[in-house]
């Protein structure tokens, strides 16, 4: 996902309908998250963590200058295009020797969000992360939700319903003022 001047998550599907700047940075959350989406001219800085770009096939021809790790558990702030500063702090959701998945806490000095872009199977690691754990009891004023697995299904499917069931999960423990999904869909105001 990639970060507009106000740290709010964007497809890379949407950059040139967002009118996104090309030194927009963008958050990996998975070593199998597809870059070919992406401008050809964009030109900023992936974030994402160590374990990320050791699996990572996409990034292994990446220019190290243009790869920023970050530390998992551990803020780290940054500049956007536009000048003003983000602290991203990715949290790790697989256990054991599962797909690396990761989601990220965004804080700048008005509004902290979590930024989900890529779903895990389970939820026990946001559960028993402490540092994440203190975050979410701060307040989480937004829930950015990748829910672009829904287009096109129907949200009652039996087929589906378990990955439902935990959006609805994570949606409550965090209990975020608000929730924003990319397709704007508003998926779990229908269940």
């Amino acid at each position: 996902m990639l970060l507009n001047d106000f740290g709010e998550p964007v497809a890379p599907e949407e950059f040139a309908e967002k009118q996104l700047d090309l030194r927009a940075p963008l958050l990996l959350a998975s070593p199998n998250t597809s870059l070919k989406n992406v401008p050809e001219d964009w030109c900023g800085i992936i974030y994402t963590t160590r374990r990320v770009i050791k699996e990572s096939k996409d990034l292994s021809s990446a220019s190290p200058k243009r790869i920023g790790e970050l530390e998992e558990n551990k803020p780290t702030e940054i500049r956007l295009p536009n000048g003003s500063r983000i602290s991203i702090t990715p949290f790790s959701w697989s256990i054991g020797r599962q797909e690396t998945k990761l989601i990220f806490l965004l804080k700048d000095e008005y509004i902290t969000r979590i930024c989900i872009d890529v779903l895990a199977n389970t939820l026990n690691s946001i559960i028993s992360n402490n540092v994440l754990r203190k975050a979410i009891k701060e307040g989480v004023d937004v829930v950015h939700l990748n829910d672009s697995f829904a287009i096109g299904a129907n949200p009652r499917d039996p087929k589906i319903h378990h990955t439902w069931f935990r959006l609805h999960l994570l949606i409550y423990l965090i209990r975020p003022k608000k929730y924003v999904d990319y397709t704007k869909q508003r998926y779990l105001d229908i269940l």
